[in-house]
């Protein structure tokens, strides 16, 4: 996928020379083909291009470094399953030039790789989540850059970097490390936002295991694990485990019985509604069984 993606970054419209632009890619201590692949490029490629080695795994340890390496005022994040149009720096430097935000943030759409896939998987199950809400162009309070399209201004990284205690690692799922640094930043500035540029487009190919139901049940459990940092009360722990019960006994039914215009296979189905809603409210009883584990613990000791 990183030939894809270094493909179309080759392919962008040149912006010099009123403007530098360099191409680093972080080895996130891969033991695939990453360093041969990249340093062929590299003598051909039409910008800077760059390897680096990082050693710590980790999404956000491997951004930390590319903010390390990084000599320009602006620093764009992909990931290497995402590719670009060939406007997309040009339209960045738009909203940089006339906006100078702290933050831009742009969506990103799904793309399947050639191969094998499962028939029941829509290929919008790789938009953006902010998408059906059709955010405007603009600047957002409550709407965060999303880490594999966004741009962030230099000094950002001088009060604050992204937690390497949070995000992915190999092959962990754990999301929200470019969310946190932006609250980070915002936060300690009220007068600064998050400019959305409905324009700034990725096509973000969706990996085979984000193709199966398992990964849409451990995505909605652990969203409930870290959905708030208060602690779950007595009372949303019992409604929690009623209604997974409830559509524990009632979603294959409601799969059966699913609209089939909207839902083809039962898979929709479950993907879209069942699963979701059962392994949230799952991760809310989890939640409230491990603080209380916890405190006892903690008592005991």
């Amino acid at each position: 996928m990183l030939a894809h993606c270094l493909k179309s970054l080759s392919q962008l419209a040149d912006p010099r020379p009123s403007h530098d632009i360099e191409v680093i890619v972080v080895d996130n201590n891969s033991n695939d083909d990453t360093s041969n692949l990249v340093r062929g490029l590299i003598s051909d490629f039409p910008f800077e291009l760059r390897y680096v080695f990082e050693g710590i795994q980790g999404i956000s340890a491997a951004r930390n470094r590319a903010v390390e390496e990084a000599k320009g005022h602006y620093i764009a994040f992909l990931d290497d399953e995402c590719v670009v149009d060939p406007d997309w720096l040009s339209i960045a430097i738009s909203d940089i030039e006339e906006f100078h935000p702290p933050f831009i943030g742009g969506p990103y759409f799904g793309a399947f790789l050639p191969g094998p896939r499962p028939k029941w998987f829509k290929i919008e199950y790789g938009d953006a989540w902010f998408l059906k809400y059709s955010p405007q162009r603009g600047f957002h309070h409550l709407l965060p850059a999303p880490g594999g399209n966004m741009l962030v201004r230099r000094d950002v990284f001088e009060e604050v970097r992204f937690d390497i205690a949070m995000g992915s690692i190999a092959n962990s799922y754990n999301v929200g490390e470019e969310t946190y640094l932006q609250e980070q930043f915002l936060q300690a500035h009220d007068s600064e936002r998050v400019f959305y540029e409905p324009a700034l487009v990725v096509r973000h190919f969706i990996l085979p295991p984000k193709m199966q139901l398992s990964y849409s049940a451990k995505r909605s459990f652990l969203d409930a694990l870290r959905k708030d940092q208060k602690s779950v009360t007595l009372k949303r722990f019992v409604i929690a485990l009623i209604k997974v019960l409830i559509l524990s006994t009632i979603s294959p039914i409601r799969c059966i019985l699913r609209n089939r215009k909207k839902y083809p296979y039962w898979q929709n189905d479950a993907y879209e509604r069942a699963l979701p809603r059962t392994s949230f409210h799952a991760g809310t009883v989890v939640k409230y069984v491990r603080d209380r584990w916890a405190r006892i613990r903690a008592l005991k000791t």
